[in-house]
């Protein structure tokens, strides 16, 4: 059973999950930063839209394997 901790993990936010679409690369910074995640979707968006906002989506919608640095 997914505690309502763990849920809040799983689902993004509505502004997050609608950049993801919209701008790709911005999604995934609002969600994780300038991180790997970020680097990676703006090299699909470059080469296609279509798989870097799979990618944003898929990314922002999954929880982080870690906590964020600035997190504490």
């Amino acid at each position: 059973m997914i505690r309502e901790r763990d849920r809040e993990m799983i689902r993004p936010r509505p502004a997050v999950a609608i950049a993801a679409i919209l701008l790709p690369p911005l999604g995934v910074f609002l969600d994780r930063g300038l991180g790997a995640a970020f680097w990676i979707t703006t090299g699909l968006t470059c080469l296609a839209f279509v798989p870097g906002a799979i990618f944003a989506l898929y990314t922002v919608s999954h929880a982080p394997l870690r906590p964020p640095a600035h997190a504490a």
